[in-house]
């Protein structure tokens, strides 16, 4: 998506992706795993999960836990915000800037999270990670991270302490849906803002 709207990478960068994943893959390959396994391993864990969410707050901790109805639509659901967001950034005429991606970046892991069936608290940890970025790059909204980081504590706690969770995971899906609307409609107004002030100077 940045790629189609500012080129300033040559698309050859993509296949720096498969190239890391190999890179990754070579300790695992050099002590006798099969290849075809490495690259295998995320495709067969596919449906490996009959459940619509496992100890997390998403949208499914707010809807009976039923796969089959729900699984399918769910990806498809996922896919239509994931490329709405990014239709709406590629139409927008803002000029996003380096600190601009790791906003973007945690809300791509976070709908993903969010929308997607099958989801527990480990896929939000990139999230985490992005976190700690988004509290020193935009500290006056210092709660944006302390939510993020507690929606997985919360979802932790059955695992690590055998009680729980603190919040109920319901009440925490409501909490990380408004914090993900929060976030996307922030990243329009700040970067439309920001703009119209450099057209109006």
């Amino acid at each position: 998506m940045f790629y189609i709207k500012e080129r300033k990478f040559s698309g050859l960068n993509f296949l720096l992706i498969p190239l890391t994943i190999f890179v990754v893959f070579l300790p695992a390959w050099a002590l006798g795993k099969p290849i075809s396994d490495l690259f295998s391993v995320y495709f067969n864990q596919i449906g490996q999960y009959k459940s619509l969410v496992l100890n997390f707050s998403n949208i499914y901790s707010l809807i009976p836990d039923n796969y089959e109805y729900f699984h399918r639509s769910g990806i498809f659901i996922s896919f239509a915000v994931l490329i709405g967001f990014y239709v709406l950034l590629s139409l927008t005429k803002i000029k996003l800037k380096p600190a601009d991606y790791i906003s973007i970046a945690m809300i791509t892991v976070m709908i993903c999270t969010f929308f997607l069936p099958s989801m527990r608290e480990r896929y939000k940890f990139t999230a985490d990670i992005l976190a700690v970025l988004y509290f020193f790059l935009v500290p006056n909204q210092y709660f944006v991270p302390l939510l993020i980081w507690f929606i997985n504590v919360n979802a932790y706690y059955p695992f690590l302490f055998q009680f729980g969770p603190i919040i109920d995971f319901r009440i925490m899906a409501l909490v990380y849906l408004e914090l993900l609307v929060f976030l996307i409609m922030y990243t329009f107004k700040s970067k439309t803002i920001s703009q119209t002030s450099m057209e109006a100077g």
